[in-house]
């Protein structure tokens, strides 16, 4: 029995039997899904996983074309525009079309029994059949994150409205909530659009502006086809609007989110009700289901359910009324008078914000029910076409024609795209694709950030892909996103990856073994290759670059990318990780033949890495080379400015991180401020609290000049898994008044200015990069003498000590006593040649 059959049959079977009232009310609406969904066993747990072996093993169906709007939870907008103009047209008789829809969904008026239209369930296994192997897909918001589409078809997104609410990074407080948004418009093949306003905000504010390879056409209102061709007489029989009515169509903006949205039936309520109290008025509503439960029913009104279309009604209506929903430029195209009911205004704008000004608007705005009301009248009363008259905004403008949308649909999917997109959001530059860690707030992300903020965007686009979801739950991940340039493009990651039976078994056994022979290598490379694709849809890579080198998924992923030359950095002794901290790193030691070159932060780095992993992994001599972190001299010195200090008493000065702490002082002390005593130099360090760093070395060097009668106060910024026992160690020692670990700081620049001397007692290092901005603010630095260190100071910027506890106390009491010299750092210079090595040694421009 079909699905859509057995779940009528079931609701009239539970009807007949007086259970459906009870089931709803016990159950709200799941009971009867819940039942179907064991009836039809359609509950898949791995649905990108269904989805990669349909992918591989369904052949393309030429004539089969996949509809879905606002995620099947409608058929409706633009997608079914363009099925009315084919269905119209006797040459498209061959196709055959599939609506992807939810369970709830109505079945717009004759369309349920037309031939080769049928409907399919979203999620279920025939819908992803079908999302694997339909030639056409059309859609008007987003396709599940899995999708990854196939070279054959062709996928056309209309998006759903001009953008009159932000959108995406313009709106959103979650940093990668776009990203399956972004990741299908990278995937379509065409983008069929109203105007260069609506392609910018999208493209824009999804991060794509430049990167986006699709066809993108301005000026086709594909869902204004169903305004167009919509039987106005038999919509009012339908509708039940009687005689001369006024028909008021009331289309507000859902004001809830997702799973925790407050009803708005009485305010809607109060509308429709002051709606009909004019006999000659008919009023047709279009709500979200959940504002509309309390809605008091009259033959006067009418609900839409999804059997109409919101565009049908358009064409019908002799006003509209709405308040933040872009059918209000459907309705200023179509000539529909328009009024605007926004009694929340300020509130609405406050938490989602416009691109436009509302007061810029060409419609009446009504604040309240009164005015609302006598607006409404005079509208009604004033005849013409196209009132209030068109509006100059570029948001309202249409830079096509119905006719011009007819010839480019009929064009897709008859003639093979002879018409070719009008505008263009693709720069032509090179693209480097860039994977730049786990974003933890450490040196890696730090030397990240810097790299986007010296990148050369006149030449290249830098395509910077992540993790996804988790940046939105961490603050510090979050918070180093958006320290990146913003002229780079980010794309992060939706859903997770698709393995098919194969890969599975080789994913899992690499994960436990680490060793990559010849079979894993060709099943592991075609499974993290496709998933390359999934990321990146149409863009094409010249150079893809694992800048973190910590994480086999990611080196496997970065080597596997269809990419000109392939690089993956080190930035640390990396042998001594991997035996020490993370087993994982033999992994991506396995994945090092995967990439061209293996480029260390140093040339000391270098030379130890390639001691240590040269004799465990034949062939890697020849990849290995070197290249500095790149580094921000005047950022660096801008920040070290907001310090601010305030006295204590005698003693003590106050000392802020940040010149807005002078607010609440005792709170701001805790956050971001260090209590200093100005009788006793300062030595500060920062870096994670963790044993390669060896703050315990530190704090006995402290101790020993304690016992030498040199008195010093320390401060250590940073977090890490040995807090607890080194806060255990100084109290031992005798040290609370003289060391302070004072976490991690937002802004350690001002501290680290303030500071006496630096002193940096890590035991290995890559390129350290606090050792380069203590440079670049000229201070005094003590540091042990390990090959990461020796690459930044060499034998003049800095004081290289024994590493020893006694090493370390020796180098400070020398520089408290100015017996260290050091040459001032040239940060201008040094920016320079790393920007030329970085462009020779990753970019490949020899």
């Amino acid at each position: 029995m079909k699905y859509y059959k057995f779940r009528s049959l079931l609701k009239s079977v539970l009807s007949s039997a007086g259970l459906l009232p009870l089931a709803r009310k016990v159950y709200g609406k799941t009971l009867v899904q819940k039942i179907i969904s064991i009836v039809f066993n359609n509950e898949i747990k791995y649905p990108q996983d269904l989805y990669v072996k349909l992918r591989q093993s369904e052949a393309i169906e030429e004539n089969t074309i996949l509809y879905e709007s606002f995620h099947g939870s409608s058929i409706g907008c633009s997608p079914y525009g363009i099925f009315k103009v084919l269905s119209n047209e006797s040459g498209c008789q061959g196709f055959k079309h599939v609506f992807a829809i939810k369970p709830s969904v109505k079945i717009p008026r004759n369309l349920a029994n037309l031939n080769k239209v049928s409907f399919v369930r979203i999620g279920s296994k025939k819908y992803i059949s079908l999302l694997a192997k339909a030639k056409y897909l059309v859609n008007n918001s987003t396709f599940p994150t899995y999708f990854n589409r196939r070279s054959e078809q062709v996928y056309i997104n209309t998006w759903h409205g001009v953008p009159l609410k932000k959108m995406f990074m313009d709106e959103s407080k979650k940093v990668t909530l776009h990203r399956n948004s972004a990741k299908n418009f990278l995937h379509s093949t065409h983008l069929l659009l109203p105007n260069k306003y609506t392609a910018e905000k999208l493209l824009r504010s999804s991060g794509l502006e430049g990167i986006v390879s699709a066809q993108i056409h301005l000026g086709v209102p594909a869902r204004q086809c169903l305004a167009s061709l919509a039987n106005v007489d038999e919509l009012r029989r339908y509708l039940g609007i009687s005689g001369e009515k006024k028909v008021i169509f009331y289309a507000p903006t859902w004001r809830g989110e997702l799973g925790a949205g407050r009803a708005q039936s009485s305010e809607i309520g109060q509308v429709v009700e002051a709606l009909l109290n004019e006999p000659s008025n008919h009023v047709i509503l279009s709500v979200h289901n959940m504002a509309s439960a309390d809605i008091q029913l009259s033959p006067r009104l009418s609900i839409l359910d999804g059997r109409v279309d919101s565009n049908e009604v358009l064409a019908l209506c002799d006003v509209l009324i709405t308040d933040y929903s872009s059918i209000m430029f459907d309705a200023a195209n179509l000539g529909v008078k328009t009024l605007l009911y926004v009694y929340d205004r300020a509130e609405y704008l406050s938490t989602r914000g416009c691109y436009l000004n509302f007061d810029d608007l060409p419609f009446p705005c009504c604040h309240s029910i009164d005015e609302l009301v006598e607006a409404l009248n005079q509208n009604l009363d004033q005849e013409g076409e196209n009132y209030p008259g068109p509006s100059e905004l570029e948001a309202f403008s249409l830079e096509g024609s119905l006719k011009c949308t007819k010839e480019l649909i009929l064009d897709i999917f008859l003639e093979g795209n002879t018409i070719k997109g009008n505008y263009s959001a693709l720069n032509r530059r090179k693209n480097i694709v860039v994977y730049l860690g786990g974003l933890r707030p450490n040196g890696i992300s730090t030397s990240a950030i810097n790299l986007t903020r010296n990148f050369d965007y006149s030449k290249y686009n830098l395509i910077i892909l992540t993790s996804g979801a988790f940046i939105d739950k961490s603050d510090a991940a979050r918070d180093i996103v958006r320290k990146f340039d913003t002229r780079a493009h980010v794309l992060h990651q939706a859903g997770p990856i698709a393995f098919t039976d194969e890969e599975k078994f080789a994913w899992g056994k690499f994960q436990s073994n680490n060793l990559l022979d010849e079979e894993a290598e060709r099943i592991l490379r075609a499974c993290f290759q496709r998933e390359a694709e999934r990321f990146l849809g149409g863009v094409c890579c010249d150079v893809a670059v694992d800048f973190s080198g910590y994480s086999p998924y990611w080196s496997l992923l970065m080597g596997s990318i269809l990419a000109k030359r392939r690089v993956i950095y080190q930035h640390n002794d990396l042998l001594s990780e991997a035996n020490i901290r993370y087993r994982s790193l033999f992994g991506v030691f396995a994945s090092y033949r995967l990439f061209d070159r293996i480029l260390s932060v140093s040339k000391e780095t270098m030379e130890l890495n390639k001691s240590s992993l040269e004799p465990l992994y034949e062939g890697l001599v020849e990849k290995f080379d070197f290249i500095p972190n790149f580094i921000v001299p005047e950022e660096i010195r801008e920040a070290a400015k907001k310090g601010s200090s305030f006295q204590l008493d005698d003693e003590r000065v106050f000392f802020a991180c940040n010149s807005d702490s002078l607010g609440d002082r005792e709170r701001r002390a805790a956050l971001d401020g260090v209590s200093i005593n100005k009788a006793l130099p300062v030595v500060f360090t920062m870096g994670r609290l963790s044993g390669e760093k060896d703050h315990k070395k530190l704090l006995h060097a402290v101790a020993q000049l304690a016992k030498d009668g040199v008195q010093i106060q320390l401060f250590i910024a940073g977090e890490g898994p040995l807090r607890e026992e080194l806060l255990v160690l100084r109290d031992t020692l005798g040290l609370e008044n003289y060391v302070f670990f004072i976490g991690q700081l937002s802004n350690p620049f001002p501290l680290l200015n303030r500071a006496d001397i630096f002193v940096l007692p890590s035991n290995y290092e890559g390129q350290p990069m606090v050792l380069l901005e203590a440079l670049t603010l000229s201070k005094q630095i003590v540091a042990t003498n390990i090959a990461g260190n020796r690459s930044v100071l060499g034998d003049h910027y800095g004081t290289l000590v024994e590493n020893t506890i006694s090493g370390v106390a020796s180098g400070i009491k020398d520089a408290l006593a100015g017996k260290s010299s050091f040459v001032n750092f040239d940060a201008a210079s040094y920016v320079r040649k790393t920007s030329d090595e970085f462009e020779k040694k990753v970019l490949g421009a020899y």
